[in-house]
Parts: C-alpha cells; structure tokens; sequence
C-alpha cells in the first residue's frame, strides 16, 4: 500500500528529540507576524534549499481543491512539508532548525511557521493512539514519569502494522505508543495521503508511561501528550 512513496517519516532518529532543549518555545516569535503567501514565507531560507522555486510550484499546484477551510497557501504549506527531494527537503532542514538549542536557527524559519502552524490549528484534533519507530534502543533516553517536549513536529501514524514493513526485524528498535489529544490528520493536504499520517505539533509536550522491553531488540515506549503547564 505504501510502495508509492517513501515513507519518509517513520525511521529516521534524526526526527526524535533524545534531549530537551531548557529555552522557550521557538513558536512564540512567530505570533505576531502577519500571514504570507507560501512563496514570501519561504523566501528567507530560499538559500537553504535546492530548487526550492520548483517545490513551492508543485505543492501549489496540487494544493487547488481547497479543503477544510484552508487557503491555497495554507495547504500547500502543509503539502510541501510533506515532500521528499533529499537532504534538503523542507521537514528536514526545518525540524533541525526546531531541535536546535540556538534560537537563531529559527529565525529564518518564522514566516512559513506561522503559515504552516496557522493552517494546523485549522484542522479537527485527533485524538487516539499513534504509533512511531525509530530503528535504535532508545530505551535509556526516556524515563517513565519523566516530562519531555518534542519541539520538531512529529509525523506518526495510525496503523502500528505498517511499520513491521519499514524496519529489520531483528535488529534494535523502539517503537513510540502515542497517546495525543490534538494530533492533525494532514492527509487531505499531504503528498502522499494513503499514509495516514498524524502530525503531533512543534512543541508536544508528553508524559513517559511506560518503557517495556518487547523482545527481539524491539522496546515499547508509551507516552501520552499533557498540557505544557502540567
């Protein structure tokens, strides 16, 4: 089912946060900024990101059928999100930008987060459990109990199953159990919109359950989204 596309969100450990930045939000800045056209917000960190002229024509044009109450703009922030051209693809460079404990990273960033943040809260919460794996033993790097904050956003997805196919069965594995209240089911506005996928916010803030050693290198860490102030 999922042949189609690289599933792009499911594997890479450089999309989880193994520490917590003690700063602010990066968010915050942006909440004064006025709503741009998906062209002006990215035009700052155009020199960041190849043929990034081309990507925002595509995400545009395949961003015409307009959906839950999303502009053009809004959507194809999402979608470009969404899309894979390597190293350089926006979630990439953006969700290093996020983790960074240096809030200058961000800076350049501020436009298309208040577009693509402002089009996410747009969206009906999901609320349920998600699932996500990374292919290493994280089980030492989150403490049950503990307080986290992701601050990248987190794509996740909603049949655990899927996952089985993406990673080797034999070797070290944490498979994340995500209990959200306000995860964004962006299918409708993704590139690839068979995957089903549940994008947890820049800034989930999270509880660790549970870490339970499975078997087979695999462990299972349960986490459940809280209210920051908690």
């Amino acid at each position: 089912m999922f042949n189609e596309a690289k599933f792009w969100f499911s594997l890479e450990f450089s999309n989880i946060n193994v520490t917590q930045p003690t700063v602010d939000s990066p968010l915050s800045a942006c909440e004064q900024l006025p709503l741009m056209s998906l062209e002006e917000a990215l035009k700052p960190v155009d020199n960041l990101i190849e043929e990034l002229n081309k990507y925002v024509y595509i995400a545009k044009s395949h961003s015409k059928n307009i959906k839950d109450g999303l502009s053009q703009d809004e959507s194809a922030s999402i979608r470009i999100y969404t899309m894979d051209w390597g190293d350089t693809s926006i979630y990439r460079i953006l969700n290093i930008a996020l983790r960074s404990e240096d809030r200058s990273q961000v800076k350049a960033w501020l436009p298309y987060l208040k577009l693509f943040t402002t089009a996410l809260h747009k969206l009906p919460s999901f609320q349920g459990v998600v699932w996500r794996i990374v292919q290493m033993d994280l089980s030492k790097d989150f403490i049950q109990g503990q307080h986290r904050t992701w601050w990248s956003a987190s794509s996740t997805i909603q049949d655990a199953s899927v996952l089985e196919h993406y990673t080797n069965p034999s070797g070290k594995r944490s498979l994340f159990s995500i209990e959200c209240q306000h995860g964004k089911d962006i299918c409708r506005h993704s590139e690839y919109p068979s995957e089903k996928e549940i994008l947890l916010m820049p800034g989930f803030h999270f509880l660790v359950k549970s870490v339970l050693k499975a078997g087979d290198g695999m462990y299972i860490i349960g986490i459940k989204e809280i209210d920051p102030a908690c």
